[in-house]
């Protein structure tokens, strides 16, 4: 239903210049924070939407990494017994972004740059230590964090056919502004495009 929906509208825009796509990408994600550590590279996949118009490209995108880890935290108490357990790092981390293309070259295959604003919505886990006269307690408490990410990357546009083309690429943003967790996110994917 969707397809044909999609179909329905992307014909009639079509006939202005105007050329409406559809993508999946896959790839891979580095987390950071940006002032001291990295949480793992894992596996991203993501899809969109967007239109072309001549050497312009707009498109909206959903992805998110998988496979994030947070690490066991050890009691850093000296000489006191300690009980419970802990980790810290982020669980998940899903970007919704907003993306401007600028295409170099001719309609064969065109390299392109483009730059991003969107939001990164995080969910970490961080630890506690309570100490008490006998005992220190270790514990770990659930955080989610939004933060405003800026993106700037670049790619290469090769078309296997009139209409399907593949897009591997390299972005990366930063999300300091508006956040409590001052990430940033490495990311390079290849992306599958269909386009009307």
């Amino acid at each position: 239903v969707g397809l044909v929906f999609i179909s329905t509208v992307a014909y009639p825009v079509a006939a202005q210049d105007l050329m409406p796509a559809v993508f999946a990408a896959a790839g891979v994600a580095n987390l950071y924070r940006t002032e001291d550590q990295s949480f793992g590279t894992e596996s991203n996949v993501g899809a969109g939407l967007g239109i072309e118009w001549k050497r312009l490209g707009l498109d909206a995108e959903l992805h998110r990494t998988l496979g994030l880890m947070p690490r066991s935290v050890q009691c850093a108490i000296p000489n006191v017994p300690c009980v419970g357990a802990a980790r810290e790092g982020f669980l998940e981390a899903t970007m919704l972004s907003g993306n401007v293309s600028y295409f170099f070259g001719g309609r064969r295959v065109r390299s392109y740059v483009t730059g991003s604003v969107g939001i990164l919505w995080t969910e970490s886990v961080n630890s506690l230590t309570i100490v008490s006269s006998a005992t220190a307690t270790l514990s770990e408490f659930h955080e989610s964090d939004t933060g405003l990410a800026i993106g700037v990357g670049f790619g290469v546009d090769v078309p296997l056919t009139r209409a399907f083309s593949l897009r591997p690429e390299f972005r990366t943003y930063s999300s300091v502004a508006m956040s409590r967790v001052n990430l940033g996110l490495h990311r390079g994917a290849v992306a599958a495009r269909y386009q009307w």
